[in-house]
């Protein structure tokens, strides 16, 4: 990613959309409280967007989730934002709407920013609400994406899977449970993945048990 984070024209233009519609340079100037002509000149590049204006969005955008249309087009289920922290809500929707942003090599680039954080936290409900949320507004060809990706990001980023095999003994498993990675991606937007993702963990960790039961038992034949 740019590692210049002031916000860019594109996506003011593209969360402006997502409250507004497509007449929002008004309405959103209005609500900053700035004038169309500051609008305009931060649209065209003639001034920088200042830095707070991007975190006054993201509440704007999440205190006007229900009047959002293109949220509402898609019969987008609020009940998940009862289960998360706001500022990791507001995370989630940001994203969909950076979706194809420039800043990042995939469309879905944003998004999977989001996951991995979440999955280094530990956070792995905040991951299946987030498919769910991304899914939804994307269709079917951003949810492949996406879910094709998730095994690979909790491997390397789930520290009580990272944590339990080393590579060679991980090969050694997922040759043996060769499902493993379908049943992560069919469980993505599913309020079962942190399940899944448990019983990953306990299945690894028995696994180890065995191998080095194993190597005991070689050690003392000797």
């Amino acid at each position: 990613m740019n590692s210049d984070h002031r916000m860019s024209a594109d996506k003011l233009a593209k969360l402006g959309r997502a409250l507004y519609g497509e007449r929002w340079q008004t309405a959103l100037a209005t609500k900053l409280g700035v004038v169309d002509r500051t609008m305009r000149r931060w649209l065209n590049g003639e001034s920088s967007i200042p830095h707070g204006i991007e975190e006054e969005l993201h509440k704007i955008l999440a205190a006007n989730l229900n009047e959002i249309d293109r949220l509402t087009e898609f019969g987008f289920d609020l009940s998940d934002r009862e289960n998360i922290r706001a500022e990791e809500f507001n995370k989630i929707l940001v994203a969909m709407f950076e979706r194809g942003d420039k800043r990042w090599i995939t469309p879905s680039g944003s998004i999977l920013d989001v996951l991995r954080a979440f999955i280094k936290e530990g956070k792995i409900d905040n991951v299946s609400i987030a498919c769910r949320m991304y899914f939804k507004i994307h269709g079917e060809g951003a949810a492949n994406y996406v879910s094709r990706h998730l095994p690979g990001l909790l491997i390397n980023n789930y520290k009580p899977i990272s944590g339990v095999l080393n590579f060679d003994q991980f090969l050694q498993w997922s040759n043996e449970n060769s499902n493993w990675q379908d049943e992560i991606v069919n469980s993505a937007a599913s309020p079962d993945l942190g399940i899944k993702v448990r019983d990953l963990v306990v299945r690894m960790s028995s696994f180890k048990r065995i191998l080095e039961t194993d190597s005991v038992v070689r050690v003392e034949r000797r």
